[in-house]
């Protein structure tokens, strides 16, 4: 498994301006926080967004 250090990289440059889609995004934040943080990389350019979508059944 790559370090983190290698993959951070390459996960900024391959989302790159598109937006992104994510089931629990507080947990995908903080965990990318604190690999950057262990490893004393900067933040990604990323803003975290929350939006919640509910359809009733009929």
């Amino acid at each position: 498994m790559p370090e983190w250090s290698h993959s951070h990289g390459a996960m900024v440059d391959f989302i790159g301006g598109d937006a992104l889609v994510g089931h629990n995004v507080s947990f995908e934040k903080s965990v990318i926080t604190r690999a950057n943080e262990v490893y004393g990389l900067p933040a990604p350019p990323l803003i975290f967004t929350a939006h919640c979508f509910w359809r009733a059944n009929t």
